[in-house]
């Protein structure tokens, strides 16, 4: 985690920094796609590591909705932007002559992957939770609740011999 934190922050640096002038500004997304990967690295990696060794959810029940949120908000920003870079080099490649990206068109195109990231995510601030479940013993999960309030949750657990559950 701490490694892709410090690869992220200092490739942001060096495309921000970059004096270099090219007839597109490819670099913006670049950026962009170096910062998807720092909420990724700040919001998914501790809690999902500390979750997967624990088999515990040890964080505070408003966490869980929160980092499922900036987790959904990582991955769609990367993947819309890495569309934007792949939609770019399509028109550099078939288009050679029409203009290209500017600094203000990526920079709607980025608020745009932002604004379409966060709607896309906000479903998880009401839907993630955090539950009790007693299966040995008392465990914590933090996990999607997609069912109706008077639902009932039934795990049942099959027999080395049985058949079927």
């Amino acid at each position: 985690m701490l490694l892709s934190v410090i690869g992220n922050v200092l490739a942001i640096a060096a495309f921000i920094v970059s004096h270099g002038h090219s007839h597109t500004d490819l670099r913006w997304y670049l950026v962009n796609l170096a910062a998807a990967d720092l909420i990724m690295a700040v919001f998914c990696m501790p809690f999902t590591f500390t979750f997967t060794m624990l088999g515990d959810w040890v964080f505070s029940a408003p966490m869980c909705p929160v980092v499922l949120f900036f987790q959904m908000v990582s991955v769609i920003a990367s993947v819309c932007t890495s569309v934007a870079i792949g939609v770019d080099r399509f028109w550099v490649v078939f288009y050679p002559l029409r203009s290209r990206i500017t600094t203000s068109r990526a920079s709607v195109v980025i608020g745009s992957i932002w604004i379409a990231a966060a709607a896309l995510s906000s479903v998880q601030l009401a839907v993630g939770r955090s539950t009790s479940y007693v299966i040995v013993e008392e465990l914590q999960v933090c996990w999607i609740y997609c069912m109706p309030q008077d639902a009932t949750v039934r795990l049942q657990l099959c027999r080395p011999r049985a058949t079927a559950c």
